[in-house]
């Protein structure tokens, strides 16, 4: 049981923001940092985004990119080689397809676990105001309990829709639904080894704002 809670809760914690996709596509190409979750935007970050967090008792590294960004990046680093006269602005396509990937440690009442979660997906902006797409992710959680000398592992996956819709300059949201399947290994005493496979099935609906000042964007969520 405390394998699988643990393991419920680290997927949630690393559980990513589908409303930046649509904001970062309907007008700014520029990144998320993650301050104790209020996710803040400035100018001038690199396209791959990484991301690391310290807290105790959850450690964290993220690593991200897409399709779009890597253009940015090529078409930016090209316009400076070229005549003034045949510099251009990036003009995105409206599909895009990214990668997220997430590793984090918990320690938890004397038990140790390792994820490892990565995203795969794609999408397609509609409109300004309202983007499409999918997702595949898959995890991999391994715990172990020294007190008792227990240990679990096990690996899942999810695949499912995703749509971001701005409702007004100031609020969006993001709908999200998945299905998909998870094989485990659980050793209790150290002596044997059983074997169980689990279903598994997410719905997320979520409203984000966007407020700009001085040069910040602030995406406060719930």
């Amino acid at each position: 049981r405390n394998f699988i809670t643990d393991r419920a809760d680290q997927i949630a914690a690393g559980e990513l923001s589908l409303a930046q996709r649509l904001i970062d596509r309907s007008g700014s190409s520029n990144l998320p940092v993650n301050v104790n979750g209020l996710q803040l935007i400035s100018a001038g970050l690199h396209e791959l985004a990484l991301r690391g967090e310290g807290v105790n008792p959850l450690q964290t590294a993220t690593l991200e990119t897409s399709l779009q960004q890597v253009l940015s990046y090529q078409h930016r680093q090209e316009q400076p080689y070229l005549p003034a006269s045949a510099r251009t602005v990036f003009n995105a396509p409206r599909y895009d397809v990214w990668v997220r990937a997430r590793y984090s440690r918990l320690t938890n009442e004397g038990r140790i676990g390792d994820l490892g979660l990565i995203y795969f997906g794609g999408d397609y902006l509609i409109s300004p105001d309202l983007l499409i797409g999918g997702i595949a992710q898959i995890d991999t959680f391994d715990q172990k309990d020294d007190d008792l000398g227990a240990t679990a592992s096990g690996t899942g996956w999810m695949t499912g829709p995703y749509m971001v819709a701005r409702l007004n300059d100031q609020l969006l949201f993001e709908g999200r639904a998945a299905w998909g399947m998870s094989y485990n290994d659980v050793n209790p005493l150290g002596t044997y080894v059983d074997e169980f496979e689990t279903t598994r099935w997410l719905l997320k609906g979520a409203f984000t704002g966007e407020f700009a000042r001085d040069g910040w964007r602030f995406n406060p969520a719930m």
